[in-house]
């Protein structure tokens, strides 16, 4: 009978908040394939509470912005108000970067019945149609032995970190770059960014059933996070889960702001609406003016059902 060591980790980001009003119990991210409308280093990006993530062949690149430039946009767009084109946006970009092999293998997984285009610039050549969007993300081979799982459940972002038999787990570590301090207090990982902070809750492991629980702990080396683990079967499965909540935001995962809809006589519904995102090609804070901040205008169909 295959085995699995479970060790599940809680993620807290606090300072950030988004506008949604949909319950956050429902929410979940919905990872977007890139088919050439964002950087190749890129390979799905799912919108999250305040910012957005970025899921690269070598890790995750989290870019969020500060509550205050959310409120800021926020406000100005429920009530129609122009920007002035120098306003402030502050953010900051961040990385998880999980050690792997160039054998390393980027899927999505659980596929959604619905898709996303992107008619960006006026080259048609340059444009995307149908890039998939999925529930979940799956790195094989990302270290020899060691594949990752990306998801969310109950509106937290989780990852598993599946080690196979055979595998070392001292070769599992993740680098945190762009990130302004981190430190271990009660077992937790607290990350401190200039738009907030991230408390990655200490991690609980088990084996086969979730009742028979192991020992797990953090370890932190500079700014590189390891687990350490008590005694637990070599020979089967082991699971690193750790989950990223967002308790202390309100809303969904997205951000964009509708002003006009309508019907056909299909019984479909089209939405007209401007979105936000940024891909950071640093990590680090920094601030934008307004007027460079990426805005899109979207118009999405919904079907009866």
């Amino acid at each position: 009978m295959k085995i699995r060591l479970l060790l599940t980790c809680t993620l807290t980001f606090t300072g950030m908040r988004l506008q949604s009003q949909q319950s956050q119990n429902t929410a979940y991210a919905r990872f977007i394939e890139n088919k050439g409308q964002w950087n190749n280093n890129v390979s799905h990006m799912a919108k999250l509470n305040g910012g957005e993530l970025w899921v690269e062949k070598d890790g995750m690149l989290f870019n969020f912005m500060h509550h205050k430039s959310l409120e800021k946009i926020e406000h100005a767009r429920h009530g129609h108000i122009a920007l002035n084109g120098s306003e402030e946006i502050r953010q900051h970009a961040y990385k998880m970067k999980f050690i792997h092999t160039s054998q390393a293998q980027v899927s999505g997984n659980a596929a959604e019945k619905d898709y996303a285009n992107y008619y960006l610039g006026n080259d048609p050549a340059k444009w995307v149609s149908r890039a998939g969007i999925s529930k979940e993300i799956y790195v094989s081979n990302a270290v020899k032995g060691i594949d990752y799982r990306f998801y969310t459940r109950s509106g937290n972002l989780k990852y598993d970190v599946l080690v196979h038999p055979g595998a070392n787990l001292n070769d599992l570590y993740i680098q945190y770059e762009g990130v302004e301090r981190l430190f271990l207090k009660n077992g937790d990982l607290h990350i401190v960014l200039s738009t907030g902070e991230v408390v990655e809750k200490a991690p609980i492991a088990y084996q086969g059933e979730k009742n028979n629980t192991v020992d797990v702990r953090f370890k932190l080396v500079g700014n590189s996070v390891f687990f350490e683990t008590g005694a637990y079967d070599k020979s089967v499965d082991l699971v690193i889960d750790p989950t990223l909540v967002f308790s202390t935001y309100t809303g969904a995962l997205g951000d964009n702001w509708g002003y006009t809809a309508t019907y056909d006589n299909s019984g479909n519904l089209y939405s007209g609406s401007i979105a936000f995102g940024a891909y950071p090609t640093t990590v680090g804070a920094y601030s934008t003016a307004y007027s460079g901040v990426s805005v899109t205008a979207a118009i999405t169909k919904f079907n009866s059902t």
